[in-house]
């Protein structure tokens, strides 16, 4: 599994933030080696709790990269708006998580696994929960960023993404700059007339 943001980088051929694939391994480690093999789930009442805020700002992320992305493509003709990118960056998180909640669920069903501790209902709620409150945390920041309101940090790390993953964003800057260049072109040529 730690494994799978390399993966998906060089099939894509796309740049991945260090700080994203940090994190993806960071759940990694906390989960699969602290969590099962060391039995921290059993030892700490709130470890669970943290890798599903964790969890939910990753998934967070990985919902802004995609509709960033699609917001910057040129075939899409249309300019989403930050409430939608929030709303995208939000449910996205959400949606991933419920799916993990419903696979915890089966694997405990037919299993002697045991994936939710506690009641099945309080373990499930809370774990949305804090996905949603990790997947807000994002979608918000996204939605200032996409607002144009700065974001120190976001700023610094989506130029940073643009600027390593040139044939993703190059060919839309590209794009961009004819299109501006036809414009002027056409509201030059009739000041003349």
């Amino acid at each position: 599994l730690s494994y799978v943001p390399a993966f998906i980088a060089r099939s894509m051929k796309i740049y991945l933030p260090i700080e994203l694939e940090f994190l993806f391994i960071l759940l990694l480690f906390g989960s699969i080696y602290l969590g099962s093999a060391n039995a921290y789930y059993e030892i700490f009442w709130w470890w669970d709790k943290v890798l599903h805020g964790l969890s939910g700002i990753l998934l967070g992320i990985v919902g802004f990269i995609l509709i960033y992305i699609l917001n910057s493509e040129p075939k899409v003709h249309m300019h989403l708006s930050p409430f939608f990118v929030f709303s995208f960056s939000f449910l996205f998180s959400v949606s991933i998580g419920t799916l993990w909640e419903v696979f915890e669920f089966i694997v405990d069903s037919v299993s002697e696994f045991s994936m939710q501790s506690g009641p099945f209902i309080t373990d499930t709620m809370v774990d949305l929960i804090l996905d949603a409150s990790g997947g807000v945390i994002i979608a918000l920041i996204g939605y200032f960023y996409v607002k144009k309101v700065p974001v120190p940090l976001v700023d610094r790390w989506v130029k940073k993404f643009v600027e390593k993953n040139p044939l993703i964003f190059r060919p839309i800057r590209l794009w961009k700059e004819r299109r501006l260049m036809r414009k002027r072109d056409s509201s030059n040529s009739l000041h003349f007339l």
